[in-house]
């Protein structure tokens, strides 16, 4: 199956949909920021195993993707959280995903106790 098959089926690869986001932010110090963020999540187990693109991306990959972090003690847990739901607040009016902003909110934060 080509490439261009593909991205039917499937959407936007994850990667070609964060360069189209990075390019949004004036290049500088805050977009090496953002772009290492988001890196850190999207490269992560739940994400880079089970989400070739933004379209397959679930409520229980991003409770699995704060789970991991956690977990790994990821430096920085809160701005790599604040990226992830910045980049898929763009992506859902892009078109990329269809997860319902607050949907993406709750799996992100952890629960009010």
């Amino acid at each position: 199956m080509d490439a261009e098959n593909t991205t039917g089926l499937w959407g936007t690869p994850v990667e070609e949909t964060l360069a189209r986001y990075l390019d949004t932010i004036e290049a500088g110090a805050r977009r090496d920021e953002t772009r290492a963020l988001l890196l850190a999540a999207l490269r992560a187990e739940p994400i880079a195993r089970g989400c070739p693109s933004l379209a397959m991306i679930t409520a229980l990959d991003l409770l699995g993707l704060r789970a991991h972090l956690e977990m790994q003690g990821v430096p920085d847990l809160e701005a790599v959280l604040d990226a992830m739901e910045a980049f898929l607040s763009w992506t859902r009016e892009a078109g990329a995903h269809a997860l319902p902003a607050h949907v993406v909110a709750r799996s992100l934060r952890p629960p009010d106790l």
